[in-house]
């Protein structure tokens, strides 16, 4: 599937291409069994890969587009529980990948997706389908073990994501094998610390820009605080980044919502995963400084 896409993207067959974004809800819905559901997930999520590589963020909303309509349908049983999570998990894939190619709208576009709690309850609008999916699987304790360390508790969407790179390397076509071991995570892990960095930025837009409710839970706080802080760091440096990543949004708005999760992350480290996050980064602290209002003595 990987080598057509690729040969379609090479051709600029736009007309294939659109096909498969057309023909996926009757591969992804309600009729399908988990099993189908997540192969067909598995194919999105690579034609969502190759065509980000190829620098057509147009396809990849697209694609987006598709799978959000069909998630707003997902109800509150076991089964439509593993599909949010089958689905939260690629979506950190694609947002690992959108954060190592700088493809700041993208990022954005992952991430602001309202959609209802249920199919059963659609009046409780979460600003993002990304906290929906998660808030699902924790209550379900889907992600639980008893022997399970607490940090691959908390960071257990990040974990998953990344195996699932591991496992398909179509979805991660700017890494090699190399990049992406099997037995032991150094401090350098590309693939853990783009998933990280997509997640802090997740909650930034989220803090910055959500309209619903659910806000945004940082689970790279279950993680060193530097496998995030390089998008932190980007961020207040790069005012184009800024306005790719929150369209329309002031400063001071930006530098709030990143106070706001910082503190967060800070918190649940100190109270969940040993305090591995002490403090904004110097130079995303002087930012923040800047660009809050004055406090009153």
């Amino acid at each position: 599937f990987a080598a057509a896409t690729v040969s379609l993207l090479e051709s600029g067959n736009d007309v294939r291409l659109r096909q498969f974004i057309r023909a996926f809800s009757g591969k992804a819905g309600p009729g399908t069994s988990l099993e189908e559901f997540t192969g067909a997930l598995d194919k999105w999520t690579v034609f969502c890969a190759q065509t980000l590589y190829f620098d057509r963020p147009d396809l990849v909303d697209e694609a987006i587009d598709k799978l959000c309509e069909l998630y707003k349908h997902f109800g509150i049983d076991e089964d439509a529980t593993r599909r949010r999570f089958t689905v939260v998990v690629r979506i950190y894939v694609i947002g690992a990948l959108a954060v190592r190619l700088a493809a700041w709208a993208t990022v954005h576009s992952l991430t602001l997706r309202p959609v209802p709690s249920s199919l059963y309850d659609p009046d409780y609008i979460y600003s993002s389908w990304i906290r929906n999916a998660t808030v699902f699987v924790a209550r379900a304790n889907l992600h639980m073990e008893s022997d399970e360390p607490a940090q691959a508790r908390g960071g257990f969407v990040l974990s998953a994501a990344r195996n699932v790179m591991v496992e398909h390397p179509a979805m991660r076509p700017d890494l090699t094998e190399d990049q992406v071991p099997t037995d032991e995570i150094s401090a350098r892990d590309a693939a853990l610390n783009s998933l990280c960095e997509f997640d802090i930025a997740y909650c930034f837009i989220v803090a910055a820009m959500g309209s619903g409710h659910g806000s945004a839970y940082p689970s790279s706080s279950a993680f060193d605080e530097d496998r995030s802080k390089p998008m932190a760091q980007r961020i207040v440096a790069d005012a184009n980044l800024r306005e790719q990543m929150f369209p329309g949004v002031p400063d001071t708005n930006i530098a709030a919502a990143i106070a706001e999760i910082y503190e967060l992350a800070i918190r649940e480290s100190a109270s969940h995963y040993g305090g591995r996050w002490w403090a904004m980064p110097p130079s995303v602290d002087a930012w923040v400084g800047k660009n809050s209002p004055p406090v009153n003595s």
